[in-house]
């Protein structure tokens, strides 16, 4: 008899559950429920939950540290390993090690009438936005019968209608257009936009699958990584099954963008996902090298970059592809419109956040400096200002590809990660983010030293530490700029070295050293180092979405940091040569020569041998003089303000065989490429003697050039 309260208890909750899964079903939208006491109870009501609504186990996940029998369990980090899957029931644990990027992959798998649990066992406080936000949800705690929030979560309106729409309209229309690419004239690219969830991704892999009964076909699926095509994949391989095309006859294969670029491989249809997460000018280039070509994004939430990809690149897309196609998907296809949970996660973790709306004269005006209004937004200020953090971090997402849900709860519970923002006339125009990191102890940074930890929340300091052998990084104040971006349609403007030099006068006196980390481009590398930022370390490996080598530039502000600074330059300066010929040795000549010139500090006494002078002349053999020559892409070029010879830093700096330099600078074959670069070497001779770089230079070269 005392048990059977609890047994009562434990029924009217569970009714609770399933009358959530009926107004679901009704809807074709997803149902939620957080359960918030002991794990022993709610392991109770969701046995019998499971028990009482014969749920397929294919279709039930666990994202937890728990495990639950006929469930896929997966680690509170890893939901985005179910992508392309359709999930009916998901449980997932809200404890300390809440992952917000796995969390929103796995409830994108959650189809229209499916349940989501949400478990909380222990305290959120340290999550005030998080466990806000959790408490607008239909809740069931472990000592009541009520479950609260049920008619906020579903409105009259959803709750009274049934009604139905068919949600593979948009996406056939897609599968036709995508068609036409493939059947029609080259040239004419297809764009397909939408929002998460709408069944464009999964258009991609049907339509490869399709089109196979055409004819044979080889299909090239590219993205920003992997994952991002688990979705199109799945369904080309399920459409294959589905139908009586022979399998052998059509392939969709994953290439990573850089891959793509660098070796071109031929196929009848190119499809770019998520387009928006990988850099213009890598898109640029597709684009001129593949004629039959899909592009499909997102443009809302982490996965697209919001309008920016709307604003830069399909302008120009469409005034050199004149018969470019376009088409935005708005049906959502695994729930119904209007679903409450998709919009709930919208405003959760700003998956709708937008760019500001600029007035036409902000664009066209000159703003003065005094005009901006620079401001912390800490984590006291973002509860009252969350219109200012939505603006703020559209800016991020539209900027920066990586940036996740996880980087906004850092944000909002790391005490050591900042976000600053500069407004015109209350629009948010520009933001910061920031994170401190340094002063760690003795004891780790010699463990640092060693290879044997790496702690979280410092990677400025423990590169420097581990890869410079420095120990005064790690034991002073750092403050690393995560992210840096301004509004699109005023870039260029001067806005973003104005933060730079808002953030440096705010933190000063706080901080030993500003640092930075970033995909170096010239672009980039000219902006940082404008803002007083060097160079003190290349990365050995490309990213393989952007295809760029990750810089570390670093800017002292106290005394005690300039002088390791001196020590670490000097470290990069020795070895950006030996970077250039091997690991880096992809980049791009125009890179490479604004590293090398910028990597100058002073101009030091040297000579050229007569060997050199010969060779530009036209005698002796290349590599007679080889060794040589790299001392003359090593002067100061400040004072000639002249872009070194690019053919020169290829074959000088990174040591290009004529073969890879004549097809990168156009040659028809080693004589012409050689040719050309004896003259770039006279030249550059001749420069070096007129500003007497070289002091025992100019009546050598003056004499040979003479005869």
């Amino acid at each position: 008899m005392p048990n059977q309260p609890n047994t009562s208890l434990l029924e009217s909750q569970l009714n609770a559950i399933i009358s959530q899964l009926h107004i679901a079903n009704s809807l074709n939208h997803r149902a939620t429920v957080v359960l918030r006491g002991e794990g022993s109870w709610q392991n109770s009501l969701v046995s019998t939950l499971i028990s009482k609504t014969n749920l397929e186990s294919e279709s039930c996940f666990y994202i937890g540290n728990h495990a639950i029998d006929g469930f896929t369990c997966l680690p509170a980090n890893q939901g985005k390993r179910i992508l392309g899957r359709d999930s009916k029931l998901l449980i997932v644990e809200c404890g300390s090690d809440f992952d917000a990027n796995s969390f929103n992959s796995a409830v994108g798998t959650l189809v229209g009438g499916g349940l989501l649990i949400i478990l909380i066992s222990g305290n959120l406080s340290a999550n005030t936005w998080l466990q806000s936000a959790l408490e607008k949800l239909p809740v069931i705690e472990q000592n009541s019968a009520d479950l609260k929030n049920r008619s906020e979560y579903w409105s009259t309106e959803e709750a009274e209608s049934g009604t139905k729409t068919n949600p593979y309209i948009e996406q056939e229309l897609a599968i036709d257009h995508i068609q036409q690419v493939l059947t029609g004239h080259r040239k004419r690219p297809f764009v397909m936009t939408a929002d998460r969830g709408r069944g464009k991704s999964s258009a991609l892999g049907i339509a490869a699958a399709r089109l196979a009964s055409i004819r044979p076909l080889d299909v090239i699926i590219t993205a920003p990584n992997k994952a991002a095509v688990a979705s199109a994949i799945s369904h080309f391989e399920s459409e294959l099954e589905k139908s009586d095309i022979d399998s052998s006859t059509v392939s969709l294969n994953f290439i990573a963008p850089d891959e793509l670029l660098n070796t071109q491989p031929s196929c009848d249809l190119l499809f770019v996902d998520e387009a928006a997460a990988i850099p213009i000018p890598m898109l640029k280039q597709i684009v001129d090298c593949y004629h039959r070509l899909v592009i499909s994004t997102t443009i809302y939430g982490y996965e697209g970059c919001g309008r920016g990809f709307s604003l830069k690149f399909l302008p120009w897309l469409l005034e050199n592809r004149k018969g470019s196609r376009t088409l935005h998907l708005s049906q959502p296809i695994r729930w119904n419109v209007d679903d409450p949970l998709e919009q709930w996660s919208k405003e959760t973790f700003l998956l709708n956040a937008e760019l500001s709306e600029l007035p036409d004269a902000l664009s066209g005006e000159r703003i003065h400096e005094t005009e901006f209004h620079w401001e912390l937004l800490n984590q006291d200020k973002v509860m009252q200002e969350v219109a200012t953090l939505s603006s703020a971090f559209a800016l991020l997402v539209n900027a920066h590809y990586q940036t996740s849900p996880n980087d906004l709860m850092l944000l909002l519970n790391n005490p050591n990660m900042s976000l600053y923002t500069i407004k015109h006339r209350d629009l948010v125009v520009g933001s910061v983010l920031v994170n401190r990191e340094g002063q760690l102890e003795g004891e780790l940074i010699e463990r640092i030293y060693l290879g044997k930890s790496r702690p979280a929340g410092h990677l400025v300091p423990v590169e420097l530490c581990n890869h410079l052998a420095l120990e005064a990084p790690a034991l002073q104040s750092c403050a690393r700029v995560m992210r840096i971006a301004v509004h699109p349609l005023i870039q260029g403007r001067g806005i973003g070295s104005s933060m730079l030099t808002r953030l440096r006068e705010s933190l000063c006196r706080d901080v030993d050293y500003l640092a930075t980390t970033f995909g170096a481009t010239n672009e980039l590398v000219q902006f940082w180092s404008q803002n007083h930022f060097s160079a003190v370390r290349l990365g050995n490996s490309r990213d393989k979405a952007s295809g760029t080598y990750s810089a570390t530039f670093v800017s002292p502000t106290s005394e005690q940091s300039h002088e390791w600074y001196e020590q670490a330059f000097d470290l990069y300066r020795q070895s950006l040569p030996f970077w250039l010929r091997s690991s880096a040795k992809a980049l791009s000549p125009e890179l490479a020569g604004l590293l090398l010139s910028q990597s100058i500090s002073h101009v030091e006494a040297a000579s050229i041998h007569p060997l050199v002078i010969n060779y530009a002349e036209g005698g002796n053999a290349f590599n007679t003089v080889r060794p040589f020559l790299l001392p003359l892409l090593q002067c100061n070029e400040q004072e000639i303000n002249e872009q070194l010879p690019l053919l020169l830093v290829a074959v000088i700096a990174q040591e290009w065989d004529w073969e890879q330099a004549a097809k990168h600078f156009g040659f028809s074959g080693r004589k012409q490429t050689e040719q050309a670069f004896r003259q770039q070497l006279k030249q550059l001779i001749e420069r070096y003697s007129v500003n007497n770089l070289f002091p025992d230079l100019h009546c050598k070269a003056a004499y040979a050039f003479t005869l």
